[in-house]
């Protein structure tokens, strides 16, 4: 029984009776509630860790650990949120947790008369509009008050992954403990997501730098998706020379594992060296 979405009606009753257990995330203090019977059956790790295995686990509570040298992954509060949605509903949707999964962003357009306090909204993004004067002009929407832009502050300090490094946070925990239907799921998101067709933009060649530093440092060499990320690295090759920097960086970072995932995909040249009108010698091979 992978979640409760897919749970018989005794196995619900059973699940929403039982005793709840607190996840702390990696690097926080936020305690997250989920059902002790539900975690016990979405994997063996989670059974032992909620009947107290784990040196991590103390009455009730289990603490994700933070990894100052990087060499484990911490589990984040968006994780975990995604993960405790998924055990209940069978999916996760990353808008949760306000993070967008592709750009829906559209012009606003004012198109007439708005009552005062108006919102417009697309996605994440609210738009407040004023009444119009009498000359037809849009009057000063209101100020906010003091205690409402510290408020706003300190939301657009907080730095929100992207969406292709979220899920493979949320794909690197299910594979850590186990949960291959969450794993799948993650990885399914992943592919649709780059398989949208999307520009090279910048902010997309960087997040695919990220996954696959993150890929590289959490996954096992014969691991599915990452075998995959490097078969669409060699295919968006290009793209990632863009930023040579961070490319060799990561190439000398992983120690040689990136190219030797590279070498499994990447299309050799159909030109011959020598056929280069820079090849210093004089005949074709």
């Amino acid at each position: 029984m992978p979640t409760l979405n897919d749970a018989s009606p005794a196995e619900v009753i059973q699940i929403l009776t039982s005793e709840l257990f607190t996840l702390v995330p990696s690097g926080s203090n936020s305690h997250l509630k989920i059902h002790q019977a539900l975690l016990k059956s979405l994997s063996p790790a989670f059974r032992s860790t909620s009947e107290g295995g784990w040196a991590e686990t103390d009455s009730g509570i289990h603490k994700f650990l933070e990894n100052d040298a990087g060499d484990e992954a911490d589990v984040t509060e968006y994780v975990l949120l995604c993960f405790i949605t998924w055990a209940y509903l069978g999916d996760y949707k990353t808008e949760t947790v306000g993070i967008k999964s592709i750009d829906t962003t559209e012009p606003f357009v004012f198109g007439g008369s708005r009552k005062v306090g108006y919102i417009k909204k697309k996605g994440r993004r609210s738009f407040s509009v004023g009444e119009l004067d009498d000359d037809g002009t849009e009057s000063a929407p209101e100020q906010a008050s003091s205690t409402e832009t510290t408020n706003m502050t300190n939301i657009q300090s907080v730095t929100l992954p992207h969406y292709l490094v979220l899920n493979v946070q949320i794909y690197v925990f299910a594979n850590i403990y186990l949960i291959q239907d969450l794993k799948a799921l993650s990885q399914q998101k992943i592919i649709s997501y780059l398989g949208l067709g999307q520009k090279s933009r910048t902010d997309l060649v960087d997040a695919i730098f990220d996954v696959l530093n993150y890929s590289l440092m959490h996954l096992p060499d014969d691991d599915e998706l990452l075998d995959w990320l490097a078969k669409y690295s060699s295919w968006k090759l290009e793209a990632l020379r863009s930023d040579m920097g961070k490319f060799n960086a990561l190439m000398q970072k992983s120690n040689g594992k990136l190219g030797g995932l590279l070498l499994r995909h990447v299309v050799p040249t159909h030109i011959s060296p020598f056929q280069s009108p820079n090849s210093p010698y004089g005949r074709r091979y």
